[in-house]
């Protein structure tokens, strides 16, 4: 009896752990999609446009009122 409370906690272990690198898989995967997507040029670009306000030389931004 002991032995097998002892087998179904250490399979009860190894299924968490399982689950758990599953879940560190996908994050990795994630991970490197957004480091690909940030060695992208043209997506930097849109990033900095679009968050940090930044524009090219010469160029005039118009800020327009929100819809509300």
């Amino acid at each position: 009896m002991i032995g097998q409370v002892k087998l179904h906690a250490s399979n009860q272990a190894v299924t968490n752990t399982q689950q758990e690198l599953q879940s560190v898989k996908r994050k990795n995967a994630n991970l490197k999609a957004d480091l690909t997507q940030l060695n992208d040029p043209t997506y930097l670009q849109m990033i900095l446009r679009d968050k940090y306000g930044y524009t090219k030389k010469g160029e005039l931004i118009y800020n327009l009122p929100d819809k509300n």
